[in-house]
């Protein structure tokens, strides 16, 4: 990500939380159990990942632990106090 341009850094960070937030939407909806089992798949491949793919792997780690912890919030909260924005 070095080589990008400030205005190319910045389109990958937006598509990349688009993607990020239509992961999340795919996991609302999942049991408790199958959250824990793609937190651990996460874990099993995290440490070969370069830094930025790191960032997002971490931030849908961190975003399904909260799920589990939430209660059954809906997308929309979710995204707005986790993730800082709205659901597209």
């Amino acid at each position: 990500m070095n080589n990008l341009t400030q205005k190319q850094k910045d389109a990958k960070a937006e598509y990349l939380q688009r993607q990020l937030e239509e992961t999340i939407k795919t996991y609302q909806s999942a049991s408790r159990g199958e959250r824990k089992a793609a937190i651990r798949h996460v874990d099993s491949f995290i440490q070969t990942l370069s830094e930025d793919q790191k960032i997002f792997w971490l931030k849908f780690r961190e975003s399904l632990e909260r799920m589990n912890e939430g209660f059954g919030m809906d997308v929309d909260t979710f995204n707005t106090i986790y993730l800082g924005g709205n659901s597209r």
